[in-house]
């Protein structure tokens, strides 16, 4: 192998690993953003805000309907 080849093939596997990393972390913090979000709604219900609780819900599901569409641009 030369150096050439070596550099090649290292380099293209930290992009795979970089781009695992990216997707992982991403992944990681829609799952947080919605569990924080779940959490605060129910704490609204329990509140007596159902209104708001259900407006927070809402809004949650279109913010991430418009990352998914952004993400295929």
């Amino acid at each position: 192998m030369t150096t050439s080849t070596l550099n090649t093939y290292y380099c293209a596997f930290c992009a795979a690993v970089a781009k695992f990393a990216n997707k992982t972390f991403t992944n990681i913090l829609n799952v947080t953003e919605a569990i924080g979000t779940a959490r605060a709604a129910a704490a609204l219900s329990q509140m007596g805000y159902h209104d708001l609780a259900k407006d927070l819900m809402l809004q949650g599901t279109e913010s991430v309907a418009a990352r998914k569409a952004l993400k295929n641009v």
